[in-house]
């Protein structure tokens, strides 16, 4: 949206489309980790997932700098459109698996112990 705008009411919707989309990322992100991960491996993720967003928040500037040098600053919002696009399959390919491997386990008789 920020690559089409030109007035200052589309600059407004954009932002708060985009806030929506960080405040709902930041109250969930926990809880997914949290239920997609083994108990005995909790600690050691959370530890670990400020590191890798750490990471990214060092390397990001830096490789969006080269990419800007290399065409224009306006260039950079179709390059972050096609990333998000990407994520967002890449996200989509994984509830897919995850309703998939949900079904499997919902389909599979149990035993019960004696």
């Amino acid at each position: 949206m920020l690559y089409y705008a030109q007035h200052y009411k589309f600059f407004v919707i954009s932002t708060v489309i985009w806030t929506t989309g960080e405040i709902l990322s930041a109250t969930n992100q926990g809880v997914y980790i949290a239920n997609h991960t083994p108990m005995s491996h909790r600690g050691r993720v959370n530890s670990i997932l400020p590191i890798i967003g750490g990471a990214g928040n060092a390397i990001g500037p830096r490789v969006m700098g080269s990419y800007i040098k290399g065409k224009e600053v306006r260039m950079a919002w179709p390059f972050i459109f096609v990333l998000s696009i990407v994520a967002a399959l890449f996200m989509y390919g994984l509830y897919l698996r995850e309703t998939k491997e949900r079904s499997k386990i919902k389909g599979k008789p149990t035993i019960k112990a004696r």
